[in-house]
């Protein structure tokens, strides 16, 4: 049976031959510039025939042009249709291979500051910092101030996470130099978040006039280059001082104008952070029905996106102590296994992180430099120099390269053998949310949810809105109102997802049901064919059935 990529790449092969053999709308198309085309891809992103027609265009635009990094941009919207990540990063990679031996090295280095940008957003930073060294070691051979400004970026928000905020700086603050001088602002520029990020590393310093100067400098600039996505990211970062300083009902009135910026620029780590703070900016102003809301949505977003950010370790932990008030075990308990998982996560890559930085980033810069103090004392050769440095790195590129691989296969077994150990279910919000319904007919249709969900009734493949609402005695309306509201899920998700959960658990209780292929295990759980399962489930765990499955036969210990 051929895997779910190679039918992604197929469609894709088959996709651009229809555009081919249709001139009229491919030349509308194709006479769009990069920037139309990734307007019309975002704007109908949730089109998924859409989004793919203009994911594809891009990249053959691109391909046309023989522009390489087009079409890197182009393959990254591809991935981003079908949530398949995996393509681009594999895209990236080959590409790597392929110029990795050219005399000219920019294109190289920019390949490995997008892999850079993307790890960044999935707040992967140990992947982050890897492609950074990359890029870092390449521009000493080949210099090219723009590339090198934003590495100093990446590696200065790195330093930062990392607690070393005058590095983080010092990096940052060179990098913003530099565009002021060759005037490199304008919009999508990558160097936007240049004032941003200085401020709030001003901020975790404890310098709050520093951070509100580089917000100003951020409004300005982001007026004058009319970026609404910027202009609403400055708020969340004066929230951020705002709440730095316990200004919470002024933080609160910031994130919330921030919100529509954040979710249109699909920012999800961001996003995340908004609704902790929110949770807890309640908690102080002692609302705690919003607060609990808020913290329950960092936690769904969570569930959904898999993004481990740092700030879900106050939202986790507000949970578990809601749940411990209420006496409700199970749900402590399902709060109290995110934070470990979390704090386990937070550890390694921060262990990771120091050392890499001081291995292969600080370590590296200080042998330069003495080489350099060396050689001007005992004029020792420039060959012997290249040599003795080339050497140290390659020794200590090996050394981490066999550390990460061994860190990386023990990580993926911990997270397949872990997860879901208890079925997470999406937690009911406070009733008095959904409007123009009663109460009591609320109340009805979630008890009726209750006992589909006890009874399994999910398995069947012809369950759809309007035969469940039926079953249900309800109307369409308001069975789709109620699980909207109260599962925080469409229909559609709400209904993949108990087949998936159930899928997990008959997987690990029954070494039989293991044997089936793909396709029969899809239609045994109520799927109509084993493509829409794969999505489904990939999209619910981050992994492949068959990767799972056989991970399962592995460490046969469920």
């Amino acid at each position: 049976m051929p895997s779910i990529k190679k039918i992604l790449l197929l469609s894709f092969i088959f996709s651009i031959q229809i555009l081919l053999s249709q001139n009229s709308p491919l030349d509308s198309l194709l006479n769009k510039s990069y920037d139309e085309l990734s307007e019309l891809f975002y704007q109908n992103e949730t089109d998924t025939v859409l989004a793919q027609t203009y994911a594809d265009a891009f990249f053959l635009k691109a391909k046309k042009k023989n522009d390489t990094l087009g079409m890197l941009r182009g393959k990254y919207y591809i991935s981003d249709v079908h949530n398949l990540f995996d393509s681009y990063i594999n895209y990236c990679d080959s590409l790597i291979s392929r110029y990795q031996n050219s005399k000219s090295k920019k294109t190289l280095i920019s390949i490995h500051l997008r892999k850079s940008e993307f790890f960044l957003l999935q707040n992967k930073n140990g992947s982050v910092l890897k492609e950074c060294i990359a890029a870092n070691f390449l521009l000493k051979k080949q210099r090219n101030d723009s590339l090198q400004a934003i590495t100093n970026i990446y590696l200065g928000i790195l330093k930062g996470e990392n607690g070393e905020e005058d590095e983080a700086l010092k990096l940052l603050k060179n990098a913003n130099e530099y565009v002021k001088k060759c005037k490199n602002f304008h919009k999508n520029s990558t160097f936007n978040s240049l004032p941003l990020n200085i401020s709030f590393r001003y901020r975790k310093k404890g310098d709050v006039d520093s951070a509100y100067y580089y917000l100003d400098e951020a409004e300005k600039l982001y007026s004058k280059i009319n970026d609404s996505v910027f202009i609403k990211a400055t708020y969340f970062s004066r929230a951020q001082v705002d709440y730095s300083q316990k200004k919470y009902i002024s933080a609160i009135t910031n994130y919330n104008k921030s919100l529509s910026g954040i979710e249109e620029d699909n920012n999800y780590n961001l996003l995340t952070q908004i609704y902790t703070k929110l949770g807890f900016c309640y908690e102080k102003t002692n609302n705690n029905s919003k607060a609990f809301k808020y913290h329950l949505k960092a936690d769904s977003l969570y569930n959904v996106v898999k993004i481990p950010s740092n700030h879900l370790e106050d939202s986790f932990l507000s949970l578990s102590k809601y749940y411990k008030n209420k006496n409700d075990l199970k749900k402590q308990l399902i709060y109290i296994n995110k934070l470990l998982e979390l704090k386990e996560f937070r550890l390694n890559d921060k262990k990771y992180i120091s050392e890499t930085l001081s291995e292969k980033y600080d370590i590296p810069n200080l042998l330069k430099e003495r080489e350099k103090v060396i050689n001007e004392l005992k004029g020792k050769s420039k060959t012997q120099t290249i040599i003795y440095a080339s050497s140290i790195i390659l020794i200590l590129s090996v050394l981490t390269f066999q550390i990460k691989r061994k860190r990386n296969y023990k990580k993926k077994f911990l997270t397949v053998i872990n997860q879901n150990k208890i079925p997470e279910k999406k937690e009911m919000l406070p009733k008095n949310i959904i409007s123009n319904l009663s109460q009591e007919v609320i109340d009805d249709i979630n008890q009726k949810l209750s006992d589909f969900e006890k009874n399994n009734e999910f398995l069947d493949s012809a369950t759809s809105l309007q035969s469940l609402a039926t079953k249900l005695n309800t109307n369409s309306n308001y069975l789709s109102k109620v699980i909207n509201q109260s599962k925080e899920l469409s229909f559609s998700n709400y209904i993949n997802q108990l087949r998936i959960d159930y899928t997990i658990q008959k997987l690990k209780e029954n070494t039989l049901f293991r044997k089936y292929t793909i396709k029969a295990i899809a239609e045994e759980v109520g799927f109509k064919n084993a493509e829409s399962f794969s999505k489904a489930f990939s999209k619910s765990t981050g992994l492949r059935p068959s990767y799972f499955i056989k991970e399962l036969e592995k460490n046969n210990t469920f």
